[in-house]
């Protein structure tokens, strides 16, 4: 199945170049809109699993879980699977309940978000659209609260927004798992390269 053409965080950026010059554009909230939209429009019959990933436990009981996690699906201990009551996930992090002292290492099964050799989400055209329309109606909302622009003006943008976010949504799922699977070896993103993961 034909693939729609890769984009990177430099193609977004550019795209707020030709288009809006006079907007100094964050790339890390590119980042954030990025894993935001992958969390809204992925599910888990399009994005790579991992399995018997290790996972150090740190001094406080914490197993950081790297950025680019979509969702946990098992945790285990010495090859044996963790009941649910001896672990919990919060955001970036598995926090592990058991008395013993040393807990050293688990391994874990999870879903990850594609990321490229740079680390960043994998981004196509069509989300590499949503990221820049997502961002430009966020930028603009704040000047219509108060009256700077018109309703119309809004709608415009929303639209604009929705529209790219099914287009996004729509090629993902259009490309196949076999396709998801290569992307092992860029996979597992330990360097977070935004400010706040959330959603997990």
């Amino acid at each position: 199945m034909e693939q729609s053409t890769l984009y990177t965080l430099s193609n977004v950026l550019n795209l707020f170049q030709i288009r809006n010059k006079d907007i100094n554009v964050d790339e890390y909230d590119l980042l954030d809109i990025a894993y935001d939209m992958y969390r809204q429009i992925a599910d888990l019959t399009v994005l790579p699993y991992g399995e018997g990933i290790e996972l150090k436990v740190d001094e406080n009981r914490n197993a950081i879980l790297p950025c680019n996690v979509y969702k946990v699906d098992q945790v285990f201990r010495n090859n044996a699977q963790l009941d649910p009551k001896h672990f919990f996930i919060r955001e970036t992090r598995i926090g592990i309940n058991l008395k013993k002292e040393n807990v050293g290492t688990i391994t874990a099964d999870l879903y990850f978000i594609p990321v490229d050799e740079d680390g960043n989400p994998e981004i196509d055209r069509e989300m590499g659209e949503c990221i820049y329309w997502t961002y430009m109606y966020y930028q603009i909302l704040p000047k219509w609260t108060i009256g700077d622009i018109s309703g119309d003006k809004l709608q415009y943008y929303e639209n604009k927004m929705y529209s790219w976010q099914r287009a996004a949504s729509g090629s993902l799922h259009k490309q196949t798992k076999n396709h998801r699977q290569k992307l092992w070896k860029n996979k597992i993103n330990v360097n977070p390269k935004t400010r706040s993961i959330r959603g997990l």
